[in-house]
């Protein structure tokens, strides 16, 4: 597979380097595989004899891992009762309402970093204020906001 070329003198070295590649590439494309053969991939590779059991094992032991899954999914289901249905639902609300605040305090506490970052003109100062920001303080930030006024009026009561 030689390429024609109309002005020689454009052609560089390169070229005719690349060309010995795409005659080789044109000689394996030429070439016939085995006449048994449906496709040919690799024609010098080996048959593999034990693909057969291997699936079949795979198979056997994803049939297992998921009988294994279902039974620890189902261990203590219980069907919902009628007569609990709506403590079920107070139970969904208060877990609701939980993650709503927690959601709240988080983005509060996101907005005051920001403020401080924000505030602060030296990338010394940024760094430290970043460092002093850590789990315990945004812990007790959490235990003095969840809760507002409930949290208080519950206080109150127990005094």
């Amino acid at each position: 597979m030689k390429v024609i070329v109309e002005n020689p003198e454009l052609v560089d070295a390169d070229d005719e380097k690349s060309s010995g590649w795409a005659d080789v590439m044109a000689k394996v494309l030429v070439k016939q595989g085995p006449k048994d053969a449906e496709t040919v991939i690799l024609g010098k590779k080996a048959d593999a004899g034990g693909d057969e059991e291997d699936e079949e094992t795979e198979k056997l032991d994803w049939k297992r891992r998921l009988n294994k899954k279902r039974k620890w999914e189902t261990m203590n289901y219980s069907k919902p009762s009628v007569l609990e249905k709506d403590y079920e639902r107070s139970l969904q609300k208060v877990a609701t309402r939980g993650v709503v605040q927690l959601f709240n305090a988080v983005k509060k506490h996101q907005k005051q970093l920001e403020e401080k970052l924000n505030s602060v003109k030296t990338e010394s100062k940024k760094e430290k204020v970043v460092r002093d920001v850590d789990k315990g303080k945004f812990l007790d930030m959490l235990k003095g906001d969840i809760g507002g006024a409930a949290a208080k009026n519950i206080d109150e009561e127990e005094e």
